[in-house]
């Protein structure tokens, strides 16, 4: 004290708290990206609705491919080591800003499971938008965790899954009739 006397030494705390030093960055484990759109049960399966007749998949395209149109739900996945703040996702449609990228909400989805689990399992979604440019659904990810360590931004998934906007109606180009009627 400013009198000189000594204080006895402490070496733990007297109200059961703790500090923990933590200068290490969050890590991503995965990533997938999907599309409340039916159609990809059909480009998997390579069948039309009807069970019979063959589909032929654009060029490129393989079973973890979806599309999304207007009202469809695009949801990142996103599952990290460790406990991470809510992350920030920005999509874009066709290298495009989403028309709608203000409503993209955010949940924990091991929320009300033990505390080991909570705020590992992020899902980011949105609704696709009638502006959205058709093309590849793109993101970018950033995160933190809960001493505030950032993550490497991510912009790829791990699992090979995809999503392609698509509000374009196809269209009918040509239509020919043949008859073997030498009539």
């Amino acid at each position: 004290d400013a009198a000189g006397n000594a204080g006895a030494e402490r070496t733990s705390v007297t109200d059961g708290t703790s500090v923990v030093a933590d200068k290490t960055s969050p890590k991503i484990t995965a990533i997938a990206i999907t599309s409340s759109n039916s159609a990809r049960a059909t480009i998997a399966n390579r069948k039309r609705s009807d069970g019979k007749t063959a589909l032929v998949r654009p060029k490129d395209w393989d079973a973890k491919r979806n599309v999304a149109t207007t009202g469809d739900v695009v949801t990142l996945t996103i599952t990290a080591d460790e406990f991470i703040q809510t992350p920030v996702a920005v999509f874009k449609s066709g290298s495009q800003d989403i028309g709608n990228k203000g409503a993209i909400t955010y949940r924990d989805t091991k929320e009300d499971e033990s505390q080991t689990d909570a705020n590992k399992v992020w899902t980011a979604k949105y609704s696709a938008h009638k502006d959205d440019t058709d093309g590849a659904v793109t993101f970018t990810l950033n995160y933190r965790d809960a001493a505030g360590n950032a993550g490497a931004e991510r912009t790829s998934v791990t699992d090979g899954t995809s999503v392609v906007a698509d509000k374009t109606s196809p269209k009918i180009t040509a239509i020919a009739i043949t008859s073997s009627n030498s009539a």
